[in-house]
């Protein structure tokens, strides 16, 4: 069912999809979590993404909560919480978008202002500009390529609400 789903999705066939997905939960287990975690858990995602393509997001969030009580992966976590922010950013709910997104930061210690202002702004610009102070191309592609991947997730997590945050506050 799995398969048959993603061939589904990549064919665009998003209702179908879905109806795939969830027959392929209908056949999980609870061991199934406990041996199989990293597939059920891929099943999951993937089923929780179609959902919200599908504007099925009632069954989206249920598919994300039991994900969230069976997994504590931060990865998996992440994944969750990247496919809640879409579909907020779906359903025009930018300020849950931006709370989401600040919120799954704080995973990596990052800490945002929810409501920054001109000074929250200036001074991280100049905190920007002293670290990068010296620092040839080269050298920024060069770390770029080091980058870790809890460094991308945050990335990517940035980049998913940013659009609603310059939309919930625009400065």
């Amino acid at each position: 069912n799995r398969l048959s789903g993603q061939k589904a999705r990549a064919s665009a066939a998003f209702l179908t999809a879905q109806e795939y997905f969830v027959q392929a939960i209908s056949l999980v287990t609870e061991n199934d979590w406990l041996v199989k975690t990293s597939l059920v858990s891929g099943i999951y995602i993937e089923a929780a993404e179609v959902a919200g393509m599908n504007a099925s997001y009632e069954l989206m969030e249920d598919m994300l909560k039991v994900l969230e009580q069976h997994s504590d992966d931060v990865y998996i976590q992440l994944s969750a919480r990247k496919i809640r922010i879409q579909a907020c950013v779906a359903q025009n709910r930018s300020t849950d978008a931006v709370d989401v997104g600040v919120e799954s930061l704080g995973i990596f210690k990052l800490h945002l202002p929810r409501h920054p202002d001109e000074e929250d702004v200036q001074t991280t610009l100049l905190e920007t500009m002293q670290l990068l102070a010296g620092k040839s191309d080269e050298e920024l592609a060069d770390n770029h390529k080091k980058a870790d991947a809890e460094a991308r997730i945050a990335l990517e997590l940035l980049n998913d609400f940013s659009a609603a945050a310059f939309q919930n506050q625009p400065m």
